[in-house]
Formats: C-alpha cells, sequence, structure tokens
C-alpha cells in the first residue's frame, strides 16, 4: 500500500482527479485506489490547486511489504506487549500509543539487549545495486517506568563477500527527546543490499519498539572504512564492543568536563557510600568540608567495605599521589581503585576492579575525582575496637582520614545458612557476553540460589510439550545449582495469566489443568533428579511479589502440589 496524493484541479466547470505520489506520473483515480488509500485527509493549498494528501493506514512504508522482520536474535519477553505477533508487528504500520510498553502492538525486552534483527528490504537493493536511505525506529521514552530510547542502534549490511559492514549508526541524545512521549530515531543508511542486521542497545533494563520503516533515497554506496564481520553474532559483539567504549569514552570526557578548580598543592578526600550511586558530577559539594573519619562496624566472620573519594590539584597530579593503611595487620584489608564500567543493563556504573600496587601508587587528573575501595576482612581483625588511618602522601604535602572498626564476637555455629538471591537471569548476558564470568563473580559474591525464566523451563506451559534444553540456559543453572546451591523455577504466573485455569473472577484451579500441573511436575522431578539435582535443592516461584490475590493464587498452586507431594512447604 502506497500513500495517495488526490490533485483536485477545480479550474473552470468541472474537477478532475488524479493519483499519485509527488515524484511518479499521475493516473486516473478509482474507487479501489481510493478505498486501499485509507481515510486520513491533509488538504494543502499550492498555486491555486487544492492537494489533498490520503494517507495510508501504514506508519510510512512507501510499500506494503518493502521491509520484513525474518528474525529476533532475542526472543521479546516483556510480558505486557509479547504476543504471536510480534514478528510482523514492526512493520504493519500501526502505531502504538504512549505508554508503548502496554501495547500488544509494540515489541518488549526486558534484561535482553542488546538485541538483534535481522531484516530484509525488497525495494530491489542488491549487493549488486545498493540504496541509500533512513531506517526509521518508531520507540518509547517514560523515564518514570524505566523506559527510555535506545541507547544506540547499528545497522550492518551484507557485501559482495557476505560479510556484514556496518553501514548506518545512531546514539540518540535521549536528554533533547520529551518525556513521556514515543519518538521516531531515524539511521542514515549509507548503503542497503537486501539483508540488513540491526544491533539495539538498550537504556537500562527495558527496549521497547514498534514500528521499522525504510525509505529510500537514492543510489547507495558501501562505505571505504568501516566495521566488517563474518555473521550476527560477531556484529552483536563488535557494536557491543563498539557501544562499551563509546560510553567509556564519554565518561571520561564528561570527567574532565566536571572538573573542578583546585589550589595547584589541594589535596581533599572524603567518606563516600560505597553502596550509593557514585556521580562524578557532585565532588564540588565534598571540597573545603570537614574531613570524617571511616567508621566500618561488623561480626567476626564477616568482610566489610568502605569507599574513599579524592580530589587533588594539578601539583599533586604531577609530583604523584600513594595511598597506605597504618594501624591494621597485614593482610587484613585490600585495596582496589573504583573505575568506571559498562553494568549488564547497560548502564556506566563504578566497580573495584583494580588492585593497587604495593606502593599505592594513584594515577590522577587535577580537579577529577577518583574513589578507593577498601576491602576489610573482619576475621582478621578479630573482636574489639581497631583505629587505623588512611594516609594520602605526594612529595611534599600529605592528609590522613582517621579509621575505626568495631568487631563483634558472635557464635554462627547455631545459625542457619542464609538463601541469598541476586534477582537477575544468568541467560540475560552482560553486556561483555561473559556468561562463565558473571556465574563465577555471583558465586564469589555469597549467591546461592539461582533463578531460571519461565521460557527456559521445559514444559512449562502445561500444553504437553518438552523441550529438551541440553545445550541451553536451563542446564546450565541445574548446574550451578548443582555445585553451588539451590534453583528457583520463576513460573511468571500470576492470578490472571496462568495455564491453571485459575482467574480473578473464579479463583480455583481447573481440574483438568491440576493433572496436568501434576503430571509436568512428575516429569520435571524426574528430569532434575536424572541430572543430579535432588528435591530439597529446587523450589517452585510462582508470582512474583503476590498482592492479596497472589498469595490465594500461590496457596492455591501448593495444595494442588500436596497430592504430588504431602510434605510439600
Amino acid at each position: 500500500m502506497r500513500d495517495v496524493t488526490l490533485f483536485v484541479n477545480n479550474e473552470g466547470e468541472t474537477s478532475t482527479v488524479s493519483c499519485g505520489r509527488l515524484d511518479e506520473p499521475l493516473e486516473p483515480c478509482n474507487s479501489e485506489t481510493m478505498k486501499a488509500a485509507g481515510s486520513r485527509l491533509h488538504i494543502l493549498f499550492l498555486l491555486g490547486v487544492i492537494t489533498i494528501m490520503v494517507l495510508s493506514g501504514f506508519a510510512g512504508n512507501a510499500v506494503a511489504g518493502v521491509l520484513t522482520v525474518l528474525e529476533f536474535g532475542q526472543k521479546p519477553n516483556y510480558p505486557l506487549s509479547t504476543d504471536d505477533g510480534d514478528i510482523r508487528q514492526l512493520t504493519d504500520g500501526k502505531l502504538a500509543s504512549f505508554p508503548m510498553w502496554e501495547k500488544k502492538e509494540a515489541v518488549g525486552w526486558s534484561a535482553r539487549a542488546p538485541v538483534t534483527l535481522r531484516l530484509r528490504v525488497a525495494d530491489g537493493s542488491s549487493v549488486q545495486s545498493p540504496k541509500a536511505g533512513t531506517l526509521r525506529v518508531h520507540t518509547v521514552k517514560g523515564l518514570y517506568a524505566g523506559v527510555d530510547v535506545p541507547r544506540q542502534v547499528d545497522v550492518y549490511a551484507r557485501d559482495r563477500q557476505n560479510n556484514l559492514q556496518l553501514v548506518g549508526s545512531l546514539a540518540p541524545d535521549s536528554a533533547k527527546l520529551q518525556d513521556k512521549d514515543t519518538h521516531w530515531l531515524d539511521i542514515d543508511i549509507s548503503a542497503a543490499t537486501g539483508a540488513l542486521v540491526m544491533v539495539v542497545h538498550a537504556t537500562g533494563k527495558f527496549l521497547f519498539l514498534d514500528e521499522v520503516e525504510w525509505r529510500p533515497s537514492g543510489v547507495g554506496r558501501m562505505p571505504a572504512q568501516t566495521s566488517i564481520v563474518p555473521n550476527v553474532e560477531m556484529a552483536l559483539k563488535e557494536s557491543t564492543r563498539r557501544t562499551q567504549q563509546a560510553l567509556l569514552n564519554s565518561l571520561e570526557s564528561e570527567s574532565r568536563k566536571m572538573a573542578v578548580p583546585l589550589d595547584r598543592w589541594a589535596m581533599h578526600a572524603w567518606v563516600q557510600d560505597p553502596w550509593a550511586a557514585i556521580d562524578p558530577a557532585q565532588v564540588g559539594e565534598h571540597i573545603n568540608v570537614p574531613l570524617s573519619g571511616l567508621d566500618i562496624r561488623g561480626y567476626a566472620g564477616e568482610r566489610e567495605s568502605a569507599c574513599l573519594g579524592i580530589a587533588v590539584g594539578e601539583a599533586v597530579v604531577t609530583s604523584g599521589l600513594r595511598v597506605t593503611i597504618d594501624g591494621l595487620p597485614v593482610g587484613s584489608v585490600k585495596m582496589f581503585e573504583v573505575k568506571p564500567v559498562v553494568a549488564a543493563n547497560g548502564q556506566r556504573v563504578y566497580d573495584p576492579l583494580v588492585p593497587l600496587n604495593a606502593g599505592g601508587q594513584l594515577t590522577v587528573q587535577s580537579g577529577v575525582p577518583i574513589y578507593i575501595w577498601l576491602d576489610v576482612n573482619l576475621t582478621a581483625l578479630g573482636p574489639g575496637t581497631h583505629h587505623f588511618e588512611i594516609r594520602l602522601e605526594s612529595n611534599s604535602s600529605a592528609i590522613s582520614v582517621p579509621g575505626r572498626a568495631t568487631v563483634t564476637a558472635t557464635d554462627v555455629t547455631h545459625i542457619k545458612p542464609l538463601r541469598a538471591i541476586n534477582w537477575a537471569y544468568l541467560s540475560d548476558m552482560p553486556i561483555f557476553r561473559n556468561q562463565e564470568a558473571a556465574a563465577r563473580d555471583l558465586v564469589d559474591h555469597g549467591i546461592n540460589v539461582f533463578v531460571t525464566q519461565p521460557e527456559e523451563i521445559p514444559g512449562f506451559a502445561l500444553d504437553g510439550t518438552w523441550v529438551d534444553r541440553q545445550a541451553g540456559h536451563f542446564v546450565r543453572n541445574v548446574e550451578l545449582a548443582k555445585q553451588h546451591g539451590m534453583l528457583l523455577l520463576y513460573m511468571g504466573w500470576d492470578a490472571g495469566r496462568n495455564p491453571l485455569g485459575y482467574t480473578r473472577g473464579k479463583p480455583t484451579i481447573d481440574p483438568a489443568a491440576k493433572e496436568r500441573l501434576l503430571v509436568w511436575v512428575g516429569k520435571l522431578f524426574a528430569y532434575l533428579t536424572a541430572q543430579g539435582l535432588p528435591p530439597d535443592r529446587w523450589a517452585f516461584y510462582p508470582t512474583d511479589e503476590p498482592d492479596r490475590t497472589g498469595l490465594q493464587f500461590v496457596k492455591a498452586v501448593a495444595e494442588a502440589l500436596e497430592r504430588w507431594n504431602p510434605s510439600i512447604q
């Protein structure tokens, strides 16, 4: 379907009506043309001729079917928008209004980005005859709900060697876009060759799209110098690397711009909340403020953390800066430099990644804050009060931060082991795509309960199908639980959305659905047992954060499962 312009010539006693696009020869209109055009009229007055634009119901593709989404690299999973029509809805021309994430016309991902979309352009573009144009993406911004426009969009096209070349990129400036509204993002494409791959990076946890359009503008040409990768997987990695580096570069640039003016030999230090977000823009709030001491409290057997912010002048930068700790036993404290990194959700965060060398030497810039992290082993200190001092020294000046560690004796032998859950799925895949490192980090930080997503659980739809995920994320989570703790099966059900026939209006489980539930649980029990995971090492989590009605639903599920195992808790 195309946009149609009706040219009504009202000169003289008769009127003639022709149809066509502004860049095409006109042809006589007929009822079918009018019917196909749609019903939204835009009237323009041009040189005495009334021009009536009848816009089609499509959002902007010149011809229906010009752009097709062939495949999602990461399956959409946001429950309010996800349905079986997602892959078609991105090119159906039906725009979702705000809030887009509540509309089935939209396509949404939660903690899945970056995502890849394989696209086909059927406008005659080919590797022999590429076309330039604009790829348009319709998205949404709603900061109150944690929703923002994409952080970056990269587009790759197939070349003559069947590789993928970067042919377009956009890093939207969200600050310039109105909140609580939908937005079109335009990506200039130097060469579309019929087969495109779009990589979309989220800003935060959520990503929502509801329309993708292609608008050709002329003859295309492959860029002379650009990124070239062999396949979609490598395009995702290459785009992720570029996005990561762009974020870190922008942070360094922003930090330099936010540097505060200081005297040449100035040295400032302040206690930074180790668990709050670090914002270099707030460094000015800590300058010339009386220095408070560092207070650490905990129980013997624990480790505690502390963080210190530092800002110095140009002369200190030139002469060098060292940090040392006096008054604590050797080996009882480790120091790290806190560095900006790109987290799994695409946000820039600070993490104590770089161990300080034996000399405690720090690399600093004038007026730009740095942060050091203290990891204190209270077991090595022992019960009691321990006084210590953190010294910051350059060649000709020094300051000290007093510290006190209060360690309370406790007998932990009678305390039941705790279950520690990090509410994140290993299949979310950090931006560095290093699942093994992410898993090790969880375990190293005491995590011993591992959550698996609903769609990864074999047979969770209770429709009789069973997909053996031997190579999938589910088995990976089972292996982690076997080694380090417990497996939590999050079902994603609630009182209004479940395969059990339970509704808010009819708060009972359908008998046939109950039988399907019991058959499935029995099969899952046998499967997990065969994998080496006993029943006391896994649990159901039917509903997340249930309200009163949700708790009634959870109780109904538990009562149904008692037929399978009367000792269920």
